[in-house]
């Protein structure tokens, strides 16, 4: 919560200012709607504003892989500060609720998608810890689109996911977006570990709270 007791004993814990624990509030504030996440009910007097915060109710496997990425852009931010920054920039900007993954559109979002990948790659994620995703009508069409060419995406599992529109207008636009996913070691889908883990990064690392 915001309240200033708090605030101090947080900033305290974590051997910070109290201005930094206030931006980062603000940060979580600003970058709540990109990930989906919502402020508890506040129930110790109207005096406190809440702050939007990830589900602490959370399965084993998540807080592993949630530990696990920490620990990953805890070493980018240490030795690669910008590319963390504006891969957190990225995934704020096209994280996509839906599915939990950040998606670029087309060829207009090529260098962003290359950026992420380098993030990605550098952070130990690539190939075994990510995949990609497709939207098609076809089951059996996993091709990524010409426009995609990020290094080393060729290692990279393809999932397909069903195409959210079926016209073939629709499908022919859905065709053309790519999205990069966190995957367990066995290959699975760690969708809230990605959200929750992009979200406080985001905190964490990144500019991005200044730009929402």
């Amino acid at each position: 919560d915001s309240h200033p007791e708090r605030q101090a004993e947080v900033a305290q814990t974590c051997g910070v200012s109290a201005l930094t624990v206030q931006c980062w509030l603000d940060s979580a504030r600003a970058l709540a709607p990109a990930f989906g996440m919502k402020a508890p009910s506040v129930v110790n007097g109207d005096n406190i504003k809440a702050v939007p915060a990830p589900d602490v109710d959370l399965h084993r496997p998540t807080v592993k892989a949630l530990v696990d990425l920490t620990k990953r852009f805890d070493s980018m931010a240490a030795n690669h500060p910008e590319l963390l920054r504006q891969a957190l920039q990225i995934a704020t900007l096209r994280f996509n609720l839906r599915r939990n993954d950040v998606c670029f559109r087309g060829e207009k979002d090529e260098k962003d998608a290359r950026t992420f990948l380098k993030m990605m790659d550098i952070a130990g994620l690539v190939p075994e810890r990510s995949r990609l995703t497709v939207r098609r009508v076809d089951p059996a069409d996993t091709k990524l689109p010409h426009w995609f060419r990020a290094v080393r995406a060729r290692e990279l599992a393809v999932k397909r996911l069903p195409s959210p529109g079926t016209s073939s207008s629709q499908a022919k636009s859905y065709a053309r977006w790519v999205g990069v996913q966190l995957c367990s070691p066995n290959g699975e889908a760690e969708g809230q570990a990605w959200r929750i883990g992009l979200f406080l990064a985001s905190i964490a690392h990144s500019r991005a709270g200044e730009a929402i």
